[in-house]
């Protein structure tokens, strides 16, 4: 599955699902908000910046392609360069009110390259996601955002809950 779009800045964009030539430029998208962006998600040497593109790269070539509940999806542009990126999660869940098969649709890592901003690529990502989660029964979908990102996600019709977040760090750090 993939769609094409046009730009006022480019001539067109494809969003499709990603492949294995792709991962070396994931690793760099998700670099923006992982090495360079700020929260409780973020490398705090080169020691770990570099440990987490290890593992994400492993990750990667075993969900590509491979995983029915994840799908990786990449924006490219008409020089064939990957602007952008998402990742859709399949949460099998306990039946709740309006989500009786328990499916829940998790959106993580929305980035897109600086240069390549507002020309709508997180907006079609995200319409990109939409339409497997529906194509996979999933009625619900969740994320986490930033300030920064939040009126995008607010336009696509996702609402505050109310709930917060609460992080806990499980893993003892010597």
């Amino acid at each position: 599955m993939s769609f094409q779009f046009d730009s006022s800045k480019c001539s067109s964009f494809t969003i499709r699902s990603a492949k294995y030539e792709d991962i070396e430029s994931l690793i760099k998208l998700r670099s923006i908000i992982l090495d360079d962006g700020s929260g409780i998600y973020v490398s705090n040497s080169k020691v770990e910046s570099d440990l987490w593109k290890k593992e994400y790269r492993v990750w990667l070539k075993n969900k590509i392609g491979l995983c029915c509940l994840t799908k990786v999806v990449v924006a490219v542009n008409s020089y064939h360069e990957v602007v952008g990126c998402a990742i859709g999660i399949i949460d099998h869940r306990a039946p709740i009110p309006g989500v009786l098969n328990g499916l829940i649709g998790w959106i993580q890592t929305v980035v897109v390259d600086p240069l390549w901003r507002n020309n709508g690529l997180a907006s079609s990502i995200v319409d990109f996601l939409h339409k497997w989660f529906r194509d996979e029964n999933v009625s619900r979908c969740v994320l986490q955002t930033t300030s920064n990102a939040e009126s995008l996600y607010l336009g696509l019709g996702y609402k505050c809950v109310g709930e917060k977040t609460l992080y806990h760090n499980t893993k003892v750090i010597p």
